[in-house]
């Protein structure tokens, strides 16, 4: 009797602690329950289930979903960093082209 009381207490738990990990992922990305779903590719019935407590998600789950976010982030910032490399490079091309004109007119 002490043991399934155990083994409950563990579930929910277990439940709780991925509910919570499953809707803090979710709202890191500032999406919906049907876009977070869609941008995952896990079916939003599944999603509900899994933010709510009524299922656990198997283990490699939250770390998954959590590696994909962290990498479009790294993706995202990478992308960023090249967009203002590239302007720098186009001003700095610009400056030196009017410096030019600047110098032939005078």
């Amino acid at each position: 009797m002490a043991k399934d009381k155990k083994e409950t207490s563990n579930k929910k738990k277990e439940l709780c602690e991925a509910a919570a990990m499953i809707l803090s992922l979710h709202e890191s990305t500032g999406e919906n329950r049907i876009q977070f779903a869609a941008h995952v590719g896990i079916p939003v019935r599944t999603i509900d289930d899994w933010e709510n407590g009524r299922r656990v998600p198997p283990d490699y789950i939250p770390r998954m979903i959590a590696y994909q976010l962290e990498l479009e982030k790294l993706k995202a910032e990478i992308l960023e960093a090249k967009q203002e490399e590239a302007m720098k490079e186009a001003e700095a091309a610009s400056d030196e082209t009017t410096n030019e004109s600047d110098d032939e007119q005078a």
